[in-house]
């Protein structure tokens, strides 16, 4: 149990920092019209559908805690929304087909509008700036299907690697 708890701590923290990187310098180097695509985000929805709720949310609060501390705002913003996203979205785990990339991508598109939606209620709302359809339009959506894109991919390559692991497991 300890070695199978320390081989998913090593893996989700690889996991983590390598999408960390990648968020932060790749695909901020390929922003189109200053929107990015959410690395995390895909990170945590294949997470939580690939290994369930308590895995995800661990992974959803760390990279929680690596935004909040450095891109600062009150301590524990980010990571209160990423424990959401993977806690809610686990659940699912249990009740689809792992093959199937439909019910991935429509959670990546529904988690990417909730958290650009609470980064805008906070953000905005509260500094007396209520026009949402600029926002809406030019950063939601653009960074949801761009999102959806990245994590069409990535998907994949999370699956392929778990999936991997998890045959190496049933050969031991």
């Amino acid at each position: 149990m300890k070695k199978k708890i320390i081989k998913y701590s090593i893996f989700y923290f690889i996991l983590i920092v390598v999408s960390f990187v990648l968020q932060t310098t790749f695909f901020k180097a390929i922003a189109v019209g200053g929107v990015s695509p959410n690395l995390f985000i895909v990170v945590i929805i294949s997470v939580s559908l690939l290994k369930g709720s308590l895995h995800a949310s661990i992974v959803g609060v760390i990279i929680g805690m690596l935004c909040d501390a450095l891109y600062g705002g009150p301590f524990g913003y980010y990571s209160i929304i990423y424990l959401n996203v993977g806690f809610f979205n686990g659940y699912l785990y249990n009740y689809y087909y792992k093959d199937n990339i439909v019910l991935p991508l429509t959670l990546i598109a529904l988690s990417s509008v909730f958290v650009n939606y609470i980064q805008f209620f906070f953000g905005f709302v509260f500094r007396g700036k209520l026009s949402i359809r600029p926002y809406f339009t030019n950063i939601i959506v653009s960074e949801m299907f761009y999102t959806v894109l990245v994590g069409f991919i990535f998907y994949h390559i999370l699956y392929w690697i778990l999936s991997k692991r998890e045959l190496e497991k049933k050969e031991n």
